[in-house]
C-alpha cells in the first residue's frame, strides 16, 4: 500500500495536517466522516451537534453503545476518537448551528466546513455562513 505522502504528495498532506475542519453533524454519515479525518493526518477539529444519543442510532453510528445513550453526540464521539487518537485536537460543541455566536468572526478560524446535517434549512445555513466568511464548505449531509 502505498503511503499517503506518495499518493497526495508532501505538500498536500503538510496541508491536511495542519488544516483546522469544522465538522457540523455527528450521526451516521459525521461519524463517518470522524473516523477518516486521523487517518488522513487531520488532527484538528470543531465538531458540532445538538442532538443526544437515542437506541436507534446504535445500528449506525459506530462510535456510541449503549451505555452512550442520552449523552451528547458530539462529546461522545470526542471521548471516543481521543481514546484512539491521543494526539488530536478536538473541540466538541453540544449546541445548536444556529446559535449567534457562531457568527461569520466564528467560521473564519476554519480551513474547511464540512457539513453532515440531515436538514435542508441547516445546510443552506451553514453553507450562508461559510459564503460570507469565505471558507470552503462540503456537503455531506442527507435528505
Amino acid at each position: 500500500m502505498r503511503s499517503l505522502k506518495a499518493v497526495l504528495g508532501e505538500e498536500c498532506v503538510a496541508k491536511l495536517q495542519s488544516s483546522h475542519l469544522f465538522i457540523v453533524g455527528v450521526g451516521g454519515i459525521g461519524c463517518e466522516l470522524l473516523k477518516v479525518r486521523p487517518k488522513i493526518g487531520v488532527r484538528r477539529m470543531t465538531i458540532l451537534d445538538l442532538d443526544i444519543i437515542e437506541e436507534t442510532n446504535l445500528n449506525r453510528q459506530f462510535y456510541f453503545r449503549k451505555s452512550d445513550v442520552k449523552k451528547y453526540k458530539a462529546a461522545v464521539a470526542k471521548e471516543k476518537l481521543m481514546e484512539l487518537h491521543p494526539n488530536l485536537e478536538i473541540v466538541a460543541l453540544c449546541d445548536s448551528i444556529y446559535n449567534s455566536k457562531y457568527d461569520v468572526a466564528f467560521y473564519e478560524q476554519f480551513d474547511c466546513v464540512i457539513a453532515a446535517i440531515d436538514s435542508n434549512r441547516g445546510r443552506r445555513y451553514v453553507g450562508a455562513m461559510c459564503v460570507k466568511a469565505k471558507v470552503p464548505m462540503v456537503d455531506g449531509g442527507t435528505k
